[in-house]
């Protein structure tokens, strides 16, 4: 039923809405369960699993500051530690609107193999459906130009279990770590605290990878 009554509620909400980005620092927030940032069932993970450090994202396709994050910051993490297996890094769900929840569900019905060519385009088209009254015709065009059938498409956003799992993804965020707003990034299940910048974040990085080295 709390699943429910969160969809219910997000779908009601098609505007926008994000926290101002606060200002950088590398200096960690303890959170109730840092256990609950590692690998879980489900969870969409790049780069080396049994890396020492793990960088944990819960993000809103409709967040702007989660827009530019992987605009500028992620393809650095990317080449930088992800590829080169130094870390590992999980992205999560953190839906803070309708569109949002929809583009979630369709990432999830989509290959593994595309799926993150598709939150890279997602991300690059936000202003064109994020802030839509049509954003799921937006949506279609774009999934199908990525693969997905129209059958599919529809199948999606019907498929309830989906729909829960996108907001079980949130709310588990929220009581666990206390996320509040997007995006949310987790070093060791420390929250990181501030505007994710490339620079500050490969700070970060590196003080927990120095940690992890003997």
């Amino acid at each position: 039923m709390r699943y429910l009554m969160l969809a219910l509620f997000l779908l009601a909400s098609n505007a926008w809405a994000a926290p101002v980005a606060p200002s950088a620092t590398v200096d960690p927030l303890k959170v109730k369960n840092p256990a609950f940032a590692s690998a879980r069932e489900g969870d969409w993970v790049q780069g080396n699993a049994n890396a020492p450090v793990t960088v944990t994202e819960y993000a809103s396709l409709s967040c702007s500051h989660c827009a530019v994050f992987h605009q500028t910051a992620f393809p650095e993490l990317q080449k930088k530690y992800i590829a080169t297996n130094k870390i590992k890094f999980i992205y999560r769900d953190f839906p803070l609107n309708a569109p949002a929840l929809r583009a979630a569900m369709l990432l999830r019905c989509t290959p593994e193999a595309k799926r993150f060519g598709l939150l890279k385009k997602i991300y690059d088209t936000q202003e064109k459906w994020a802030f839509n009254k049509d954003y799921e015709i937006n949506l279609k065009t774009l999934v199908i130009d990525n693969g997905m059938s129209k059958k599919e498409f529809k199948k999606c956003l019907a498929d309830k279990k989906i729909e829960e799992a996108v907001v079980k993804s949130r709310m588990d965020g929220t009581q666990e770590l206390g996320v509040g707003g997007t995006p949310a990034l987790y070093i060791n299940g420390d929250r990181y605290q501030g505007a994710p910048d490339a620079a500050g974040l490969s700070a970060a990085i590196d003080q927990y990878l120095a940690k992890a080295t003997p």
